[in-house]
């Protein structure tokens, strides 16, 4: 399971209680779309990243290869930049009784910044997406769609969480600048509000059963029925992917 939220305001808590109230988190999951991976197809490249990197995940490393694996899904426009400072990355996640480090209860961003070091080219939405494939139950991405609907400019007052704002550059694509003075607090904030909402759609008494496809749990990457930070993340993403334009 996720490690427990910390350090949310009860302000905060009060607008997440709310908005979870109002939503149904298994529909969003089930119509999360990106490319070929929907629900109906069984998220097949999620999947196929997410079993790559659960071997090395575990000895907290990540290759060069995978990195690149996950621009590719993501379409990273500016994937030729990407530089590594090694072969193979070191970032630390796991315990060796594979449970994650207990520092990540309180701090969530140190394996960014960790990540951040050894490399050049990824900003903050690609940072955060290989930290979601390396350890789906902990972590989700953050992108613009999410800064767009949940950030410092939300539409809806109650949709305001973080205090993250993105630019546009001149080709009109959207970008999360990390020079904000809130980045990366505000991404420990995210990853906190993904915990949070995996807390309540986990409680004994929920109703919201996480409908993974199957092949997520036959290959032991999720525990059935149960939310990953990852899951409430794609959830989100869909809720985003609706009040905004890509």
């Amino acid at each position: 399971m996720p490690l427990q939220s910390k350090n949310l305001d009860a302000d905060l808590q009060n607008k997440l209680q709310t908005f979870y109230n109002r939503h149904d988190f298994c529909e969003l999951y089930k119509s999360y779309s990106w490319l070929e991976d929907t629900w109906a197809n069984g998220f097949p490249r999620i999947l196929s990243i997410e079993n790559d990197l659960r071997s090395t995940s575990k000895r907290n490393q990540v290759t060069n290869t995978q990195i690149i694996t996950i621009a590719d899904w993501g379409r990273l426009l500016s994937k030729k930049r990407i530089r590594f400072g090694s072969n193979l990355l070191s970032v630390q996640i796991f315990q060796c009784d594979g449970l994650p480090l207990a520092i990540l209860a309180e701090n969530p961003s140190l394996p960014l910044n960790e990540l951040d070091n050894q490399t050049s080219g990824l900003g903050p939405t690609y940072l955060s997406k290989v930290l979601r494939f390396l350890a789906p139950m902990e972590y989700g991405a953050i992108d613009t769609r999410i800064v767009r609907t949940f950030g410092k400019s939300a539409s809806k007052q109650d949709d305001s969480w973080l205090s993250l704002e993105v630019q546009m550059a001149q080709n009109g694509r959207f970008s999360i600048p990390r020079n904000q003075k809130n980045w990366p607090s505000d991404y420990s904030k995210w990853i906190n509000i993904l915990r949070f909402f995996a807390e309540m759609a986990n409680a004994s008494d929920s109703e919201q059963l996480c409908p993974h496809p199957s092949g997520f749990v036959e290959m032991q990457l999720r525990y059935k029925n149960k939310w990953a930070c990852a899951d409430i993340e794609m959830s989100l993403f869909s809720y985003a992917s609706r009040q905004t334009k890509p």
